[in-house]
Parts: structure tokens; sequence; C-alpha cells
């Protein structure tokens, strides 16, 4: 059985080359107190940002998070004035 730094390296190792290819090198990763949220791009802080990071599933751990963003390919970024996130945290004010 790996261990779960290995696996976490791996899965960086997959996402970074992901951002890289498809957006630009743009990658967020952001722990909080109970939970990670990570995306593809990057979090705007002056311009929406609370609407994007509240738009993001959060995960338990960081291994759970990079999995699923190797599933979904979340991105979320502010263009226009349009908020784009993961649709699955619509509403949830909980989870931000």
């Amino acid at each position: 059985m790996e261990d779960k730094y290995v696996r976490i390296a791996k899965l960086l190792e997959k996402v970074d080359k992901i951002a890289e290819e498809r957006h630009d090198g743009h990658l967020s990763l952001l722990k909080f107190t109970t939970h990670w949220k990570v995306c593809y791009g990057t979090i705007n802080t002056y311009n929406g940002g609370y609407e994007q990071v509240q738009g993001l599933i959060g995960f338990p751990n960081l291994e759970d998070a990079l999995i699923d963003l190797l599933d979904t390919g979340t991105f979320a970024w502010v263009d226009s004035s349009i908020v784009h996130f993961d649709p699955r945290a619509k509403g949830d004010l909980k989870n931000a």
C-alpha cells in the first residue's frame, strides 16, 4: 500500500500537468479549518472571489479534493461579472 504522501504527490503531478496544458498553469489549493477546496484557475480576490470560493465543493482532505478535481475538471473564474463554479455547490453556504 502506498503512503498517502506518495499518492498526493502523484495526484499533484497530474493536476499540475493539466493546469499547465489547459489553464495557463493556474491551479488554486485552499485549506480551511475543516476542509480543502481546489480548482483550476486563479481565485480573483478582488472581483467575485467570495462567490468563487463559495461555489467550490469542500473535501475533508487534499487527496479527495485532488481526485475530484481530476474527475470533474472544476474551473472557477470570473469573467465579465459572470461567476463560474462547481454546480454541485450551488446554494451550499455552510460549505464556503
